[in-house]
């Protein structure tokens, strides 16, 4: 019982370790079991193989269980929407006209409405104003960036606002405003935005702008510009700045009216409605022939930055102007000189104006007229003399023409020549009430060209001025009896023997108002400076060193020691003479002289070099002889 009980595992346990060899059997001695194995197997009763799945593809599937899951997790949070924020659900809308005119106010309206399905907190709009946007209650202030606080917005709340300002500009310049709502989601930190654009037109500018000049003009002729505008605006404007670019080679001359800053800016407070205004501008333009020259106009509102600029362009226009060879050139020499400066000369002073001109076309040139037109306080009329012309002293003019000059009946081609007059300045002396003494010379050239049908032509130079300097001199003088400091020691001086002396300085001015007026003068070595000075108000000094006094006036007006009184002061020296200067007169000043700054002519005066001995003649006590040294 016990061989059947155990199991066939037990079986070949208990032989394993069993002690006795276990009984062996051979190979005829085994029984088949006919039903254990067979022969044959059928391919429906053969089991398959079982598959090895690879680690890869095991990754795969699961990789793509997981993508179909949270793919279909976003399509039900998308679907159902309950807490998702989008700036596509925000609407930010603005409208208002497409066209505006210039200076007028604009008003704009602003619309945000929330689509989702949050509620939106914390936003503002922000709104970025183009150049030329002004404050609508006050024009002079400029509006460039403002932030309005927008309340918060439930799901479908929506919230309007208006956006004013007026705009200046060009004609037909676009203008762009730029808004961007900015907020935030309730319980959450994040900045979201929605962001859109607005763009006007300007169907007129707030002025309008007219130049008036000439298209061509020949080189060195006076140049005139007329610039004329007008305000469109429907409210007066404030703070207007005209700003004109000249090109190069003009030459400022003068503007009416005045210019606010420098020779080119003018400032306007306040242009009415309608209201027009000009400016009349003259100079004189140069150049070769064929160059062009381009004035640039700028009109628009007075700078916060540069009160000398313009902040905002309304409107800008360019006028330019051919530079031609003149049919007849004609220069303008005085006393030789042939620049554009003014030209200075003195009182007294005998003038000589030389005009050069020549005939540049490759024809001749019918009835050349060449005037010279004189103008200015200092002309004496009765001094202008002519070289073959003639004297209109009724219209201040100087003539020469075919009358005068036969060959000016028909001037050939290339034909050049001289035409000359003098006249003298009027004198101070006799015209004691003359201020700023100046003359003006002013050349213009008319003749007709030999083709038919050709109009008259004019060339006209530039007008030069002649400045009179002022007279500024200084009188000196020595003496020993009179003046603030009586003299003491032996008259006439004697060797070896001290004698003192008081030297008086006067000086006078005539024309023109000068500054930094200086006197200065030396002290030979054997002249002692005794430090005393009257009146004590007077800044005189004396350099040890150098053996040289100064006097420094300051400013001197006109007619000082003529109209008013002239400026003195006095100082006492010590002459001490040796014998090798017996029989001599001494020096007691050397290298006198005054040197100014003229302010009308811009130029420095110096009158020249002098010296003082003992022959003191104007001293009333002198005799001749007291001035030589004695033993």
């Amino acid at each position: 019982m016990r061989d059947e009980d155990e199991s066939g595992l037990e079986k070949l346990q208990r032989g394993l370790y069993a002690r006795e060899e276990p009984e062996r059997k051979e190979a005829d001695d085994l029984e088949l079991d006919p039903q254990a194995v067979r022969e044959v197997w059928t391919d429906a009763e053969v089991p398959p193989p079982r598959a090895k799945i690879p680690v890869m593809k095991t990754i795969f599937i699961f990789s793509v269980i997981f993508f179909l899951i949270a793919l279909g997790m976003a399509a039900f949070v998308f679907f159902k929407g309950d807490n998702v924020v989008s700036s596509e659900n925000v609407d930010l809308e603005v409208t208002g006209p497409v066209n505006l005119r210039g200076g007028d106010e604009l008003r704009l309206a602003v619309s945000i409405r929330n689509r989702n399905n949050a509620r939106l907190t914390k936003g503002s709009l922000n709104i970025t104003f183009p150049e030329g946007a002004k404050e609508p209650d006050d024009v002079s202030q400029e509006l460039s960036f403002v932030s309005v606080p927008v309340r918060d917005l439930s799901p479908g709340g929506r919230e309007e606002s208006e956006v004013r300002a007026v705009i200046f500009g060009a004609e037909n310049e676009s203008k762009k405003f730029k808004m961007v709502f900015e907020y935030r989601v309730a319980g959450s930190n994040a900045l979201f935005s929605k962001e859109a654009e607005y763009e006007i037109i300007l169907s007129s500018a707030p002025l309008t702008l007219r130049i008036d000049a000439l298209r061509e003009i020949s080189s060195g002729q006076e140049y005139e510009m007329v610039i004329n505008i007008v305000s469109n605006a429907a409210s007066p404007l404030e703070s207007i700045a005209v700003r004109v670019d000249y090109p190069f080679g003009f030459r400022f001359g003068s503007a009416l009216p005045l210019p606010t800053f420098g020779d080119n800016v003018w400032i306007l407070e306040t242009l009415s409605p309608r209201e027009q205004r000009s400016f009349r501008i003259k100079g004189v333009m140069s150049g070769r022939e064929g160059e062009e020259r381009a004035f640039k106009v700028s009109l628009g509102s007075r700078s916060s930055l540069n009160e000398r600029d313009i902040g905002s362009v309304f409107i800008s226009a360019v006028h330019k102007t051919a530079v031609r060879s003149p049919f007849i050139s004609a220069a303008l020499f005085i006393d030789g000189d042939d620049s554009t400066k003014d030209y200075v000369s003195r009182s007294g002073k005998t003038i000589r104006v030389d005009v050069n001109w020549q005939n540049n076309l490759p024809v001749s040139v019918r009835d050349l007229a060449v005037e010279a037109r004189l103008s200015g306080n200092a002309l004496d009329k009765r001094s202008v003399t002519v070289e073959n012309g003639f004297y209109d002293s009724a219209g201040d003019v100087v003539i020469w023409n075919k009358e005068h000059k036969s060959d000016f009946g028909d001037v050939s081609a290339g034909a050049k020549g001289v035409l000359s007059f003098i006249f003298n300045p009027l004198s101070w002396s006799a015209n004691q009430n003359l201020r700023n003494p100046e003359v003006s010379v002013s050349l213009s050239v008319k003749g007709k060209r030999a083709e038919a049908a050709v109009p008259e032509e004019l060339f006209q130079t530039v007008s030069r001025k002649i400045k009179i300097a002022t007279d500024l001199t200084l009188g000196s003088r020595a003496v020993y009896s009179v003046g603030p400091f009586v003299g003491r020691g032996p008259l006439p001086p004697k060797a070896e023997r001290e004698t003192t002396y008081t030297i008086i300085w006067t000086v006078t001015n005539t024309a023109n108002l000068v500054s930094n007026v200086e006197a200065i003068a030396s002290l030979p070595s054997y002249v002692k400076w005794l430090g005393k000075s009257s009146p004590s108000g007077e800044r005189i000094n004396f350099d040890q060193s150098s053996n040289k006094v100064t006097w420094e006036l300051g400013d001197v007006r006109s007619g000082a020691g003529w109209a008013t009184a002239a400026k003195q002061v006095s100082f006492q020296i010590l002459l001490t003479p040796s014998e090798s200067q017996i029989g001599t007169a001494p020096v007691l000043v050397s290298g006198m002289s005054i040197s100014a700054l003229d302010r009308f002519t811009g130029t420095e005066i110096r009158s020249g070099e002098s010296q003082l001995t003992t022959r003191i003649s104007t001293d009333p006590i002198f005799n001749v002889g007291m001035e030589l040294v004695v033993k």
